[in-house]
């Protein structure tokens, strides 16, 4: 199958984000590794966090994310880019018909986590 990745920012967050590659051919069951570039487009430091979506919707609970940098909020410094990794797998029980996949990517911008909300949260 073909899966398609796409990447969106908020207009509030001032971060350009892409996948290093646009699509992957993959077979069901064999784990994929692959690279988003993120860079931080503004001279302060700034968080965001990724949000996944899977199109279609029926198959999200057949594309598993075993690693990914949408599990964890991530901050950037005043000009830094950095590369973050993606591994997943399509399972074999994908139905059949399902040809391509997109798994679309929106970063929003987060206020820092610090020890004092860490605290707060408790």
């Amino acid at each position: 199958i073909t899966v398609k990745f796409d990447a969106t920012v908020q207009p509030d967050l001032p971060w350009f984000f892409e996948p290093m590659e646009n699509k992957l051919k993959v077979r069901l069951g064999e784990i994929q590794d692959m690279k988003f570039k993120v860079e931080n487009r503004s001279s302060d430091r700034v968080s965001g966090q990724a949000i996944p979506n899977i199109a279609p919707w029926q198959a999200t609970p057949f594309f598993d994310k075993i690693e990914c940098f949408c599990f964890r909020q991530q901050t950037l410094t005043g000009g830094e880019s950095k590369e973050m990794p993606l591994r997943f797998v399509v399972s074999q029980d994908l139905p059949e018909g399902i040809e391509v996949l997109t798994l679309s990517y929106i970063f929003m911008k987060q206020k820092e986590n610090t020890d004092k909300d860490k605290l707060a949260a408790k």
